[in-house]
């Protein structure tokens, strides 16, 4: 066979592989977003009628995103879906089994660690990492990183601090020693600026953890005053 025949063939062929692979690849970008979209749909449907959805159509519907959600590689969808995993919908169901729970945490913390693969320099990423492996009791050495990332990334974005913030009290018994710093770091930052300061002293309250645990460990001259007073104990 003439050799240019064989070579327009092999052009040929691949072309017909990239188109394929191309088309495969839209309608599963597509897939996963209209399967999303009606995951979101039906968390609203549930937050207006509880009785809407039963916990096995929720997690049947969870498992189809799932799937589409890894094909499609995006890391938005992997985020937005671990976080609906996380939801209240999904944990806080009555008639869910712990085992459920644990699958499902697993599931998250999959999810969640493919996305700050995608995206390793985004901080909000480690912060939703971070809060599913504490809700799944899991404050191994991935815990400590995605907690190191977050105060290195982006320490200064309320959203982490508040996130941070709760992290700390719920988990503060269970994390190590440097979870614990760049925790007390990233609140040192908050407590640090008027205004973001008011949000974490309404979560943290008039607290152990806030008395005991961070406030020694703050460098008071730097907080505002506001912060200054809540680290004081009552009179």
């Amino acid at each position: 066979m003439n050799p240019s025949v064989v070579t327009q063939k092999t052009i040929l062929l691949l072309l017909l592989i990239a188109l394929g692979v191309g088309v495969w690849l839209t309608q599963t970008s597509f897939r996963a977003a209209v399967l999303f979209e009606q995951y979101q749909r039906q968390q609203e449907a549930w937050l207006d009628n509880p009785e809407y959805l039963t916990t096995e159509s929720w997690l049947a519907a969870g498992e189809d995103l799932y799937v589409a959600t890894l094909t499609s590689g995006l890391a938005e969808y992997y985020h937005n879906y671990a976080l609906l995993l996380g939801s209240e919908r999904t944990l806080g169901a009555q008639d869910i089994t712990s085992e459920q729970r644990q699958s499902i945490l697993n599931d998250a913390i999959e999810v969640h660690t493919l996305g700050v693969k995608n995206q390793p320099t985004h901080p909000i990423g480690w912060a939703y990492l971070a809060r599913v492996k504490a809700m799944a009791g899991q404050f191994d050495g991935v815990f400590d990183l995605a907690m190191e990332r977050i105060y290195t990334l982006g320490p200064w974005i309320m959203q982490h601090q508040i996130m941070v913030a709760q992290v700390a009290q719920r988990y503060w018994p269970y994390m190590s020693q440097n979870s614990r710093y760049q925790a007390a770091s990233m609140l040192q930052l908050a407590l640090s600026n008027p205004g973001n300061d008011i949000e974490i002293l309404n979560l943290l309250g008039h607290s152990e953890l806030l008395f005991n645990q961070l406030c020694p460990m703050l460098d008071q001259s730097t907080l505002t005053e506001t912060s200054q007073a809540a680290c004081q104990p009552e009179p």
